[in-house]
């Protein structure tokens, strides 16, 4: 394919044509390759995905600023990406070719206010990738009050870091209709959460509940907007997610988790969803097979396949359980020594001969913590009932 190379980035013509050809004939496109069909990002900090037919196929995202802030997108996966980043009339502001890791894009600038797009494209691959944006001010990932808030989505986790240790950061969650409303967080931070009705009134304020200190809420709510109030005594990472139950109307202001009441709906996620959608192609395929195979660089207590053996999902998830299964103690997942030990080698810790794969708090890094959590306790389960 013809490129150009503009401040020293190969950028494929493609993404050029199909932006000035506006009437570009896009059915059947998962993404839109101009700003007419473009998808408008409507939740930051969460990884969409996306998937490129061809190499001439560009997927283009617009993004909305309310107000001046420093806008990150990058994209994930294990095909080598470009980005361009416009202003809303078409013009080139940023470019990037392998900014991010593993031959991803990474582009990050502070902008006024107003719509920006970024396209996606590659002359190198096809098939499928992971595109997060997310929005900071003054540093900040996610604002402290509710008139700078982010929405979170239900039945979506999006990532968040409290830093410096007085940080808040706060969301917005809409409902719709009377129903019970159940917030929790994840990850290795000891974090407090605060729900909050459209009147900023604190209608509760929990602790605990969840995990390794996390916090766990459930309420019964009425139609309206609610903000949720996130601290944390230490700079650290989570995740936070809202999910809907059903409800009577009747509540237990102190967080009880309705365990015992037959008409809750509890959502449930399995290691193995997590593995299909955000492990093994992005981490397994793009970073851990290139070294953990059978004779490899890499340790030989986790060996892969790459995507060209048959079967290779169920071979390498199968190839995690094993691994974990010799690392608990007890029931709980924070007694799997073998869950901190990849968590740390994926860091660059404990003498990891492959450096630095996945930076602390990354939306990557917090999806192979979830992972390994939920397949954790699948294994003792197991363990435990047989």
């Amino acid at each position: 394919m013809t490129t150009r190379t503009l401040a020293g980035l190969a950028v494929c013509v493609a993404v050029g044509a199909a932006w000035a050809d506006d009437d570009h004939d896009d059915h059947g496109d998962d993404h839109g390759d101009t700003r007419l069909t473009s998808t408008r990002v409507e939740h930051y900090g969460v990884s969409q995905l996306g998937e490129l037919d061809s190499m001439e196929d560009v997927d283009v995202f617009r993004l909305d600023l309310q107000g001046r802030a420093e806008l990150e997108t990058r994209t994930s996966g294990a095909l080598d990406l470009k980005g361009t980043l416009y202003d809303s009339e078409g013009a080139v502001l940023a470019e990037d070719d392998d900014g991010g890791t593993n031959l991803n894009f990474r582009i990050v600038e502070t902008l006024d206010g107003g719509v920006y797009y970024v396209a996606v494209a590659s002359d190198m691959d096809t098939g499928a990738y992971k595109m997060t944006a997310r929005i900071r001010r003054d540093g900040d990932d996610h604002g402290d009050t509710a008139g700078a808030s982010t929405v979170l989505p239900i039945g979506i986790r999006t990532t968040g870091r409290i830093a410096p240790a007085d940080d808040v950061d706060t969301f917005r969650i809409e409902i719709p209709e009377a129903t019970g409303l159940r917030i929790s967080s994840g990850g290795p931070t000891d974090t407090t959460g605060e729900l909050r009705d459209s009147t900023d009134t604190v209608l509760v304020t929990e602790d605990h509940g969840g995990d390794r200190g996390n916090f766990r809420i459930e309420r019964h709510v009425e139609p309206g907007v609610y903000y949720v109030y996130v601290t944390a005594p230490e700079n650290g990472s989570f995740t936070l997610g809202a999910d809907l139950y059903a409800s009577d109307g009747h509540d237990d202001d102190h967080g009880d988790d309705h365990s015992d009441d037959g008409d809750v709906d509890v959502p449930s996620e399995s290691a193995w969803d997590v593995y299909q959608e955000s492990i093994s192609a992005p981490i397994v395929q793009a970073r851990c097979v290139t070294c953990h195979y059978l004779g490899g660089n890499g340790s030989q207590n986790l060996v892969f396949v790459t995507d060209q053996t048959d079967d290779y999902q169920t071979t390498n998830f199968d190839a995690f359980g094993d691994f974990l299964g010799g690392g608990h103690d007890g029931h709980d997942h924070e007694d799997n020594e073998h869950v901190t030990l990849i968590l740390d080698k994926v860091r660059g810790g404990r003498g990891h001969g492959g450096g630095v794969q996945l930076e602390d708090g990354s939306a990557e890094f917090m999806d192979l913590e979830r992972f390994l959590n939920l397949l954790a306790d699948e294994v003792a389960d197991d363990d435990h009932h047989h």
